[in-house]
């Protein structure tokens, strides 16, 4: 982190509390970050004659005062912050960020706006492939990390791949061959790439929901398959069949689970929201015990369960509120926003 922050005092011979300019985005950043260790590239503007206190106090006519020379936790009076072991807000999309009309609304926006700006980082964790988040992310200003397709694909804030896990050949095929028995509407991917057999109602809602289109081939025609994750899209009851099936041939191969009613998704065994986000934390040498998540659905429940803070939203079923550390408001409500501003006390 680099930049200066600049500093408004009485001039006095006497200690005074320093007033610092909460407008200043670099001053922002700062607040509530752990300075242990060098911190050169950091400075500290002030007017000549005042009294700084910073972990220690400096007087006299200095334009500058390296940060590296703090020993311990940089505070400021009057802007600790509530809550601050926890570094990282985790945030499933459909259900959680987006409303039933796939809207980001303003005061969530906002909110995760101005967490970014007091060091918090963001990280998206959803079913959805990489490029069916970056219509909603813009809007954010970004976001620092990205788990995506339930934990396969994680990405780094730039959109660099992180870590990436695919099925073998064997399971793959497997997977297109029940959807062929049950004539189901089938979504295979490979990262960000989507292909389908079959063109059914469920095709035009899933390019709706994400914002991009798949191609139609007949998957024979690949000389080998490794997906990332597949769908089954259909009639819940449809689904509940083919669960069946699912778990009694693949459970040891595959971690089957629910996104939506409607949608039935697979990935790797071992491969989860929760494992996804243990890799992107660490990617900053962070730990699950400093993240804050939120979700609304059965394949937020290991990140949730996983995570230092776990928020289920008011619109998930009983059955996850019941396990989690605390319910936000509906996602209707704007309930990341309301419960962030409460647990970080903006």
């Amino acid at each position: 982190m680099s930049g200066e922050i600049a500093f408004e005092a009485l001039c006095a011979d006497m200690l005074y509390p320093v007033i610092p300019d909460d407008k200043n985005p670099c001053f922002e950043k700062l607040v509530g970050q752990d300075y242990r260790g060098a911190c050169d590239d950091v400075t500290v503007s002030h007017t000549a004659g005042i009294v700084l206190q910073l972990g220690l106090q400096c007087k006299g006519d200095m334009t500058s005062f390296p940060l590296s020379a703090i020993i311990g936790q940089l505070t400021i009076q009057g802007y600790s912050m509530k809550n601050d072991r926890f570094k990282y807000i985790a945030l499933d999309m459909d259900g959680t960020i987006l409303d039933r009309n796939f809207i980001l609304s303003p005061i969530v926006r906002d909110t995760l706006i101005a967490c970014r700006k007091l060091g918090k980082k963001v990280i998206i964790a959803t079913g959805r492939v990489y490029a069916s988040t970056k219509g909603h992310i813009t809007s954010l200003e970004g976001a620092d990390g990205f788990v995506c397709s339930n934990g396969a694909d994680i990405y780094d804030g730039s959109g660099s791949i992180i870590a990436q896990t695919h099925m073998d050949d064997g399971l793959s095929r497997r997977l297109v061959a029940i959807s062929r028995d049950f004539d189901s509407h089938f979504h295979a991917f490979i990262g960000d790439n989507w292909y389908y057999e079959r063109e059914k109602t469920y095709t035009s809602l899933y390019i709706k929901r994400s914002g991009f289109e798949g191609e139609k081939v007949n998957f024979d025609n690949f000389g080998k398959l490794a997906f990332t994750k597949c769908i089954f899209l259909d009639d819940h009851e449809k689904l509940e069949a083919i669960k069946a099936v699912l778990d009694e041939e693949l459970s040891q191969r595959a971690q089957i689970m629910y996104s939506a009613p409607f949608m039935l998704e697979v990935v790797v065994n071992g491969v989860n929201k929760s494992s996804g986000l243990r890799t992107c934390v660490g990617h900053w040498s962070g730990t699950l015990d400093e993240v804050i998540a939120f979700g609304d659905a059965e394949n937020d429940e290991d990140m949730l369960l996983a995570a230092g803070h776990g928020v289920a939203m008011g619109n998930a079923h009983d059955e996850l509120k019941a396990k989690v550390d605390a319910v936000a408001p509906s996602v209707d409500e704007d309930g990341v926003a309301v419960y962030l501003k409460e647990f970080f006390d903006l």
